[in-house]
């Protein structure tokens, strides 16, 4: 008759930690598994929090663990490109799965852009400026949206003279112009000064762009 015995490993170290008392440690509560070891490779030595006292010692927490076992399903040691152990995560993977990796969504984002140089004239002429959207670097279809412009945090469109789609044939629907007049020195003080382009997608893509006030 052959008999088999069961072996049965168990845990029954404790160990304690003086950490001063911070809003980092104050997070550390009953119940929470801790690998507490050097970066060995297999089965880092793993505890749970048994006791916390945070009353006993003023500025300081005492926290009592008692030995628990190394789960490989949810625990993690992290490796560098070499292979070294450089960190223990304890309960990693949460109830023994892995996390699903995120999916990336690309990023979607406007540029303006005018064919000349990022300047607007005192007094002169109409700029045009356009906005492309790409995912990636990818363009994509036009989103309508909102022009704004500054100067600082001064809201200055109504000092600017504007032409849209609505306005003119000649202007697109992802183009706009603009310019500044100075009759009787009107606009003046703004001379040297930088104005931000600002369009709001309807999708909620805001893209800026920088043009300098100079003089004719």
């Amino acid at each position: 008759m052959v008999t088999s015995l069961n072996k049965i490993r168990i845990v029954e170290d404790q160990t304690k930690i003086v950490l001063p008392l911070n809003r980092i440690s104050e997070t550390i509560y009953y119940n929470q598994r801790q690998i507490i070891d050097n970066l060995v490779l297999t089965e880092p030595r793993t505890f749970r929090v048994s006791k916390v006292n945070r009353i006993n010692n003023k500025g300081v927490v005492v926290i009592t663990y008692a030995q628990d076992t190394f789960d490989a399903s949810t625990d993690y040691i992290e490796k560098d490109e070499n292979g070294n152990v450089i960190a223990f995560w304890a309960s990693y993977y949460q109830n023994g799965v892995s996390p699903a990796e995120e999916e990336t969504t690309p990023l979607v984002r406007g540029e303006i852009t005018t064919k000349a140089k990022p300047q607007i004239r005192l007094g002169g002429g109409f700029k045009l400026l356009e906005v492309h959207f790409y995912d990636g670097d990818t363009e994509i279809e036009f989103e309508p949206g909102e022009w704004k412009f500054f100067v600082g945090e001064e809201e200055i469109s109504d000092k600017l003279s504007i032409l849209t789609t609505a306005d003119s044939d000649k202007v697109e629907l992802n183009q706009i112009k603009i310019k500044l007049p100075n009759e009787n020195n009107s606009n003046e003080s703004l001379l040297g000064k930088i104005i931000k382009c600002q369009f709001s997608s309807l999708i909620g893509v805001v893209t800026e762009y920088e043009i300098s006030i100079v003089s004719l």
